[in-house]
């Protein structure tokens, strides 16, 4: 009779720790979803949410290029590298500056993040008047970061980083 018992007393543990484990991946899911949600909409001046924002910058290609600071500062894993020696260089799409790399207006391509977004884990970072999304490849060893800024009632994006590894 005693084994019984015990093997009843232990699938019951067992069913309580899966159970309470489901739960905090679900309260973790929650959470990020809220705090997802909280980058979005809730940061508002009056004017305009991050969350239409976004919306439209990644489906309008003339709103896209009006909301980006040029020149834009870049970080490009594959270009930096060879440039630590080049102090300054400039052409038609960027120029390096005190090994700093801008890309300047006529070398904007415009980004559709959304579309790809399945390819990518995607999250944000919110501090203060910024906000920052990083994308990892979920198939490849890619990853990109962009920075957005609120400057003068618009969001703007103020920086972009690349790398492949």
């Amino acid at each position: 009779m005693k084994t019984p018992h015990l093997i009843l007393i232990i699938i019951t543990t067992i069913s309580i720790v899966l159970v309470t484990d489901g739960c905090n991946q679900k309260k973790i899911e929650k959470n990020k979803n809220i705090f997802i949600n909280e980058v979005h909409s809730n940061i508002v001046d009056g004017k305009e949410t991050f969350d239409k924002f976004y919306q439209k910058f990644y489906s309008d290609s003339a709103f896209q290029i009006s909301r980006v600071v040029f020149p834009l500062r870049i970080y490009n894993t594959n270009y930096i590298d060879g440039f630590e020696d080049v102090k300054n260089q400039e052409n038609d799409t960027f120029f390096i500056k005190n090994n700093e790399m801008f890309l300047k207006k006529s070398g904007w391509i415009f980004i559709d993040s959304l579309t790809a977004e399945s390819n990518f884990e995607k999250t944000f970072e919110k501090q203060n008047f910024l906000i920052i999304e990083s994308l990892n490849s979920k198939n490849e060893d890619i990853f990109y970061s962009r920075e957005y800024q609120y400057i003068d009632g618009k969001w703007k994006l103020v920086s972009y980083y690349f790398a492949s590894y």
